[in-house]
């Protein structure tokens, strides 16, 4: 009796531990999908962005230029704003799940185009930044700079024609910077985007002067959307420039009741000539547009119905 008894303990305690390595193998499997599961988020944290699809965010930073692209896997940055404004964009791209930048372009080192690159690249890391062949002393230019050199990114002042690819979007660089200004606005990175199809070209403040550079290269220069530069100032965005982009849309990035009078109504009435949908983040907060195969779509942070008067 007593040897048979112990042989059904002996089975007994068998299929116990049998029954605990079950479970914890099952744990470990589903503890292991987690942690794949969470891996993939963080690769690729735009996951509410449509598969060949692109948002093109144009921030309202006041006085100032930030807009945040963004398709499936990719973040690009285009100017920063102010340094005052830096809490706004943090917010902006926490929002929009924005974990790394891959670019950062910085179209000239005016501090309501750079200020807030300190504050960003100490949130986020960066894989390159473009930049502008001009150098400044000033604070806001000397920070920058030691900020890019203190956490080892990659930075280049990209040539006239070079390309950059990310995903579907393909960036052309239209301007040259071997040229010489006496005008900083004019050294302004101007970039040309194609999505799919869609395109918008991005302009920093660039003036006259460099627009007309840009027209003499005689490069497809056709858009979609246009960037209006230097906040609609009249310095900028020529009758010429104009009518060789084409653009259907275009967008202003200013601050309300901003010191300039931007946008110029020199601008403005330009704008209507060539019968161009206008849209300003003064008036309508921020702005995206949405690119996919099948075109172009807008939303705004406030409707406005006459946004270009």
């Amino acid at each position: 009796m007593y040897g048979n008894k112990s042989i059904k303990n002996y089975k007994w305690r068998n299929q116990y531990i049998y029954i605990i390595i079950l479970v914890l193998l099952a744990l470990s499997i589903f503890l292991v999908n987690k942690l794949i599961e969470s891996l993939n988020i963080y690769k690729s944290s735009n996951e509410f962005i449509q598969e060949d699809s692109m948002q093109v965010h144009f921030i309202d930073v006041g006085q100032g230029d930030c807009i945040l692209l963004q398709d499936s896997e990719h973040n690009i940055l285009i100017d920063t704003g102010s340094v005052n404004m830096s809490k706004k964009v943090l917010r902006f791209l926490k929002d929009h799940n924005v974990d790394t930048i891959d670019m950062v372009v910085l179209t000239h080192p005016h501090e309501d185009h750079i200020g807030s690159f300190k504050d960003i690249s100490e949130k986020y890391d960066i894989d390159l930044v473009l930049k502008s062949p001009v150098i400044r002393d000033n604070y806001t230019y000397k920070n920058t700079e030691k900020e890019i050199q203190t956490k080892g990114i990659t930075s280049l002042i990209p040539l006239y024609g070079e390309i950059f690819r990310y995903g579907e979007m393909i960036f052309t660089i239209l301007t040259d910077a071997n040229l010489k200004y006496e005008e900083i606005n004019n050294y302004s990175i101007a970039l040309k985007l194609d999505h799919m199809g869609n395109t918008f070209i991005f302009t920093g403040d660039l003036e006259s002067e460099a627009e007309h550079n840009i027209l003499d290269n005689r490069m497809d220069i056709d858009c979609d959307v246009l960037k209006i530069a230097h906040h609609g100032g009249s310095s900028s965005t020529t009758s010429e420039f104009l009518y060789k982009t084409s653009p259907i849309y275009a967008i202003i990035q200013l601050g309300t009741d901003n010191d300039y009078g931007y946008p110029h109504k020199t601008i403005i009435s330009r704008l209507k000539v060539h019968n161009i949908n206008t849209y300003r983040t003064d008036l309508s907060g921020d702005i995206t547009v949405v690119s996919t195969e099948e075109g172009l779509s807008f939303k705004f942070e406030k409707e406005v119905n006459d946004i270009a008067d």
